[in-house]
């Protein structure tokens, strides 16, 4: 298709389309890697881990590995994010933030509040709820509200 006889809103929609494509894909590639990952499948390739062998397996940079790789360690206890992944409806970078924190209790809520935040205002939430604490160090699990980090 040539875009240049398209309207704004047509290039708007189909970029909506395809990056929704593109994030159901990557929730796809997910499940694969948590897959790969419980049969330690990069031990028959002599890799020392999976974040390794994925980066020279499929020729895909080790940040970009090790990103697929906690994301899709974290999605096993999230259902709800994993299934709005997997429809599209959130990106890699959405998801990667929210499931740091969220727990299988607060994830449709914290869902709902990131959809209208950038992904440096995400980003930062994320960093803020996962500092390091006395309940933490003791290994307490916890989801914080977005609006609890913001305010911490």
């Amino acid at each position: 298709m040539d875009w240049g006889e398209s309207s704004n809103d047509q290039i708007d929609e189909a970029l909506a389309h395809f990056l929704g494509l593109a994030a159901a894909s990557q929730a796809r590639v997910c499940q694969l890697v948590g897959e790969a990952d419980r049969r330690q499948q990069f031990l028959a390739d002599g890799s020392p881990n999976l974040v390794q062998w994925l980066s020279a397996r499929f020729s895909i940079r080790h940040p970009t590995a090790a990103q697929l790789v906690s994301v899709a360690r974290r999605l096993e206890e999230l259902p709800v994010l994993s299934a709005r992944f997997g429809a599209g409806d959130l990106s890699l970078d959405q998801v990667d933030a929210i499931s740091k924190m969220a727990t299988a209790d607060t994830e449709a809520g914290l869902i709902e509040e990131a959809l209208g935040l950038s992904n440096v205002v995400l980003d930062r939430r994320a960093r803020r709820a996962n500092r390091p604490s006395a309940e933490s160090e003791k290994g307490c699990s916890f989801g914080k509200s977005l609006v609890d980090t913001e305010n911490s």
